[in-house]
Parts: structure tokens; sequence; C-alpha cells
């Protein structure tokens, strides 16, 4: 029977058995996760389309969408985003309805993760809107690493 290895299960077992390098480069190994919580006071004014930054990346982050989240207070009669980057406006996330109280993972639309050459703004669009309440508030969190 055969024997398969992962990337990382690859270059831990050269480095136990001294037939690589002696050790792992840590960050392919295992990466440290950052997690950037973007606070987001509603205007009142949002509207179809309208775009917020959230975060400044640095160059060589990944986000990782399975470990984001939108969680707040009620903001309006309809309100949904989609959560993105200047390159795909829902590189992490398709709509998410964050109208009532709320914590929403990310779903939808997510992509193989991207690594960034340069840094970046990772940011929602606004793709409903009635209502929004001035004044509420929702943290958006951002999970990523920087390999």
């Amino acid at each position: 029977m055969a024997e398969h290895f992962s990337k990382v299960a690859k270059l831990q077992n050269q480095s136990m058995t001294c037939t690589g390098p002696l050790t792992a480069n840590s960050t392919d190994v295992s990466p440290v996760v950052c997690m950037a919580t973007a606070v987001v006071e509603m205007k009142g004014t949002e509207a179809v389309n309208d775009t917020i930054k959230l975060v400044y990346l640095p160059g060589n982050a990944v986000v990782l969408p399975h470990l984001c989240r939108v969680q707040g207070a009620a903001l309006g009669a309809a309100l949904s985003v989609k959560i993105g980057d200047g390159v795909d406006d829902d590189a992490y996330s398709t709509a998410l309805d964050i109208k009532a109280a709320h914590d929403v993972a990310f779903t939808g639309g997510v992509k193989a993760p991207v690594k960034h050459d340069g840094g970046y703004w990772v940011t929602a669009t606004v793709t409903a809107a009635t209502t929004p309440t001035a004044g509420a508030v929702t943290n958006v969190l951002i999970a990523y690493s920087v390999r």
C-alpha cells in the first residue's frame, strides 16, 4: 500500500528523517493566524454598491474566509453586504444578510486562498439597503495569515 504526504507532512517528515532541510519553514507548516476586527458604524446613508474599506492587509496576507464572521446589532430594514478586495468584490463572501442582530459566517463564492504580492484593502460592498440605522455598529472579523 502506497504512502502519500501532504506538502506540510512532507516537510515535517524530511526534517524528522534528516532527508531534507533540518527544519521546515514554520510558516509553511503552521502559519500564524491573525484576526483583524473592523468596527463599522452605520451612517444611515449607505446605499447599494457603496463600498466600505474594512482593513488594509500587508503583502503576502491570505484571508481565511472559513474563519471570518460579521457580528453586530440590528442595522436596518434591509441590509446585506459581500466581502472582497480590490481584485474581486466577493472574493471572500457573497451577500450576507446583516439587517437583524447577527453573528454570520462568510459564505458562498469563496475561492481558493489568494496571496497578494502587495498590501490590499478588504472591502464590504452593499448589495441591499433599506433604511440603514444611523449609529448602529457591526464588527467584521477578518482572519488571515501572512505567508
